[in-house]
């Protein structure tokens, strides 16, 4: 029942800002979604939520969407065929998203530059005597991943998904 009264609460807002896969990294300030409930913190709304269903939220109703070491804990073809049809639906004209994910692209670059004995130190010492190989099957499976992506399949299903202006930042 709480649910359904969200549901029905939600659809009529406008200018939501949407937090997906928030875990317990709460925003101020956002709808902050999950399937998993977060220890609840004072003034701050959560959302809980299989992702893989139909938000509850009108068509254009967000004016900003953010999601940080999320879509890669989904398989690939959830979040192409569902997940960044959702985001492009909710969002309104002039909407922004910023989706964070680990660049797989970075581990590849460091698997060659460890065989060519010339890795980052930073990535030496995150490797912590694991071999290259070992490091790139964390990054692609380890905690719960599914999917390494890099910067150029991003933008292929993001822009799959109807988005433009896609661009790289750090």
């Amino acid at each position: 029942p709480r649910y359904r009264r969200a549901k029905v609460e939600l659809a009529g807002r406008k200018h939501l800002r949407l937090h997906l896969g928030c875990g317990q990294a709460l925003l101020h300030g956002w709808i902050n979604m999950d399937c998993y409930p977060p220890t609840p913190v004072q003034g701050v709304e959560v959302l809980m939520l299989d992702m893989r269903r139909r938000w509850p939220f009108a068509d254009g109703s967000a004016s900003a969407l953010f999601s940080e070491h999320f879509l890669e804990h989904l398989p690939f073809e959830t979040v192409r065929g569902h997940i960044l049809k959702e985001i492009y639906r909710v969002l309104e004209p002039g909407g922004h998203v910023r989706i964070g994910v680990p660049n797989g692209e970075f581990f590849v670059e460091q698997y060659v530059a460890s065989k060519q004995g010339t890795p980052e130190p930073l990535y030496e010492q995150v490797r912590q005597g694991k071999s290259p190989m070992m490091m790139l099957n964390e990054i692609a499976h380890g905690f719960g991943h599914y999917f390494a992506y890099d910067f150029e399949t991003m933008r292929q299903i993001v822009e799959e998904a109807g988005f433009t202006g896609v661009r790289r930042t750090s």
